[in-house]
């Protein structure tokens, strides 16, 4: 895929933080997830292009609120020339060091819009499938896992999987978007935007497609 025959998206910002009640530490995983008609562009230099990373592991605040500080930077450019498949951002919250506790899973689109965007993700876990094996995780202190967790991305099987809500991430978004309406689509632009996203869409709603007169 040439640079002259595609669009460009540029996304910069940050894992902010989390609030989260009843942990004592807690750090996250993310990965920037895309549909085939989207590739990273490589940039050498240190840092560049973190298609997945970790936090450090963050103590709670001091305060009446639960909040987890990471600011840990995000920082990576894609091209395409379809919007299918626009990427999300997935993220993975655990607690612990040696022992490791997953608190939470989440996702959300990267925006379509530029400019600065706050996001904040509402986190979720699966949920034990029967009374015995919840007195087994309370007891062995492990808890119910996706075996891949880009998977809660995707909608097929999400209608049967059981899960309970655990706290929240947010997220800071600084977009760019470059030769889009080369390909007959242009993004909304909005003066802000600030949203909780859970969507099973590939495309999200905000891009228009606009038909070219020639």
């Amino acid at each position: 895929m040439s640079g002259t025959n595609c669009f460009v998206l540029i996304v910069n910002g940050n894992l902010s933080h989390a609030e989260f009640p009843g942990a004592k530490n807690l750090a996250c995983s993310y990965q920037f997830v895309y549909g085939s008609d989207w590739e990273v562009v490589r940039v050498t230099g240190e840092g560049a292009n973190m298609e997945t990373g970790l936090t450090q592991l963050s103590e709670r605040g001091a305060g009446t609120r639960a909040i987890y500080l990471w600011n840990f930077p995000l920082e990576i450019t894609f091209r395409s020339t379809n919007p299918y498949g626009w990427p999300k951002l997935c993220v993975n919250v655990c607690e612990g060091n040696a022992k490791t506790t997953i608190k939470g899973y989440g996702w959300c689109h990267v925006p379509v819009n530029p400019g600065r965007h706050s996001n904040t993700i509402r986190l979720f876990k699966p949920r034990n499938s029967s009374i015995i094996q919840g007195i087994l995780s309370s007891i062995t202190g492990k808890t119910p896992e996706f075996i891949n967790p880009t998977s809660i991305c995707e909608g097929e099987g999400r209608e049967v999987t059981r899960v309970q809500s655990e706290g929240t991430v947010r997220v800071v978004f600084d977009v760019m978007i470059k030769d889009m309406t080369k390909f007959g689509f242009e993004p909304v632009n909005t003066k802000h935007h600030q949203s909780i996203l859970h969507e099973d869409e590939d495309v999200p709603d905000e891009i228009e497609t606009s038909k070219r007169l020639n």
